[in-house]
């Protein structure tokens, strides 16, 4: 792609319940004015966890928590390399101890080499957390 492109990448959850899970990554291109492009398949198979954390870095598309089975939080860490600036691999998981706590739903920012995940449910969709957690990349 053209240097200077900019990419949308609208990651997987589920689609019309918490339990109706979907894997699908799609993405589509920024145009000039903000328009977006049509979406199209990423080539990947997301974490299929709706509400999980997720960023970008170092060409890792990394997804932290989400709600899994019985929609409950989840601990799991995962992360899928880009091939092109349109294609990802499959997701990969990122091992114990990337998420210390099950959450989903947090917020996720990064400063310097840190990500940190902030608040968030911890079982249930109405069980709030009051901690955050960092982590390096």
């Amino acid at each position: 792609s053209p240097a200077g492109s900019t990419y949308l990448y609208v990651a997987s959850g589920s689609t019309t319940s918490i339990t109706n899970l979907d894997g699908n990554i799609d993405v589509g291109l920024v145009q000039a004015g903000g328009q977006l492009a049509a979406f199209t398949a990423a080539g990947s198979t997301g974490a299929k966890r709706p509400g999980y954390g997720s960023t970008l870095v170092n060409n890792q598309l990394m997804a932290f928590g989400g709600f899994g089975g019985g929609g409950n939080a989840s601990n799991n860490s995962d992360t899928a390399t880009l091939k092109t600036s349109t294609t990802l691999n499959n997701f990969n998981a990122l091992g114990s101890g990337a998420l210390l706590q099950p959450r989903a739903l947090q917020g996720t920012a990064i400063e310097s080499a840190f990500i940190y995940q902030l608040g968030g449910a911890s079982a249930g969709v109405n069980t709030a957390q009051v901690s955050t957690e960092q982590s390096i990349w």
